[in-house]
């Protein structure tokens, strides 16, 4: 069904927390990554697909700042990117967030570093209808920054319409997660997690120093 099935390394980039999720639901998150549960907020679509772009330039010239503020929610934003991380809760305070997102930073850094084959998973709650080349903006700034990896992309929702190149599945999921008789479903997920088992982790992957405690 997918494109490729085989990959060195599995990103998530966004838009919420649906990306990560399903990956490690079906075994393929084996490293924290940055974007894993971050989110943008205050941005007009498609701007927010820029606003990772300012974070990894920032990365790849190793000039990231974190400006970080923790809600009355307990959780937590990054103000100078508009990101907003609602699942680290478990942290009582914004230095214990810096050092984690320090590390995590530099753990894609060092992936991105690499010369990989590399998926890319993003996913949107509710059916986009955004330019048929945003995908291409992405893979491209990639590229531009770390030329020497495989890049593919598999993505929910993105577009209005199916999508299965060599390079790229889009996949649209229009039931959303929701509560039934004050049960909550998961329908989004439970479809996002059956196309990721569809992919394989390859043997080709590295000691990034991971742990997932």
């Amino acid at each position: 069904m997918i494109f490729e099935n085989e990959f060195d390394h599995i990103i998530p980039l966004g838009f919420n927390c649906n990306s990560a999720n399903a990956c490690k639901i079906a075994g393929l998150r084996k490293e924290k990554l940055p974007f894993d549960w971050m989110q943008i907020k205050g941005l007009n679509e498609p701007n927010k697909f820029f606003a990772y772009h300012k974070m990894l330039k920032d990365m790849y010239d190793d000039c990231l700042k974190f400006n970080i503020i923790k809600h009355k929610t307990d959780e937590f934003s990054i103000l100078n990117y508009k990101a907003w991380i609602p699942h680290e809760r478990d942290d009582s305070d914004c230095h214990g967030i810096k050092e984690k997102y320090v590390k995590y930073f530099k753990r894609l850094k060092t992936i991105l570093e690499s010369n990989k084959k590399i998926l890319i998973v993003i996913s949107e709650l509710d059916v986009k209808g955004y330019n048929k080349n945003i995908v291409n903006i992405q893979k491209n700034y990639l590229k531009h920054l770390y030329p020497n990896n495989d890049y593919y992309f598999l993505t929910i929702n993105i577009n209005n319409h199916y999508i299965n190149t060599d390079r790229h599945l889009n996949v649209i999921i229009r039931e959303r997660d929701h509560a039934v008789n004050g049960v909550w479903t998961t329908p989004f997920l439970n479809k996002s997690v059956e196309i990721c088992k569809n992919i394989r982790l390859s043997n080709n992957q590295f000691n990034t120093e991971v742990t997932l405690s």
